[in-house]
């Protein structure tokens, strides 16, 4: 797990989830972008 600190400057937090979990670094516990509860 990493720490990050993300200060969106749209107010688009969303886009955070959707970009990391697209790097392969889902936010742990988003249960719609994140990993099934089962690979945590």
């Amino acid at each position: 797990m990493t720490l990050v600190e993300a200060l969106p400057e749209t107010g688009r937090q969303h886009q955070i989830r959707v970009h990391l979990a697209e790097i392969g670094h889902a936010v742990v516990g988003d249960k719609l972008y994140g990993l099934p509860e089962e690979e945590l």
